[in-house]
């Protein structure tokens, strides 16, 4: 199985996210490749099992250009893969930037394998994390857990 995670990071958070899940994928005998949304077009995204968006959180939304990758993808190639996302944001930040990426894949009629995952920044200096607390360790292990769940329960009723 092959996975690509793409984020949008501006203070580094989401970058350290995606890296973490892009390690526990791995330690699932995953195939992973993590990348900046500024490294990433519409024709790298073929041949994956799974693709997660990260996104920042700026005035309730997400990153536009990750945003607008969402919407370039084809429907088909959408439809092909598990999709998951997570974001970041201030405490009580809601709708937030992953409401606003789930709301746009969801809109082209695919869905979401798992809930998002959700991570709390602390306000109001955003450094960027020296190092996961245990909390966060354990959403994002349980986040790729769900993600290789619902691979292999797809692939099993095929």
């Amino acid at each position: 199985m092959k996975a690509l995670i793409v984020y949008a990071s501006w203070f580094g958070h989401n970058r350290t996210v995606a890296r973490a899940l892009a390690d526990e994928l791995a330690q699932r005998r995953i195939t992973v490749v993590c990348a900046p949304v500024s490294r990433i077009t519409t024709s790298d995204i073929i041949g994956y099992d799974i693709v997660v968006f990260g996104t920042y959180t700026h005035v309730h939304h997400a990153s536009g250009q990750l945003r607008r990758l969402c919407e370039s993808i084809p429907l088909q190639r959408l439809r092909r893969m598990a999709i998951g996302v997570f974001g970041t944001g201030r405490p009580g930040d809601r709708p937030g930037g992953v409401d606003d990426l789930a709301a746009c894949i969801e809109g082209r009629g695919c869905e979401l394998v798992s809930s998002p995952m959700r991570l709390e920044l602390s306000a109001p200096d955003f450094l960027p994390w020296a190092r996961f607390e245990q909390d966060t360790r354990r959403c994002v292990e349980s986040f790729a857990a769900d993600l290789v769940d619902a691979v292999t329960s797809s692939a099993l009723a095929a």
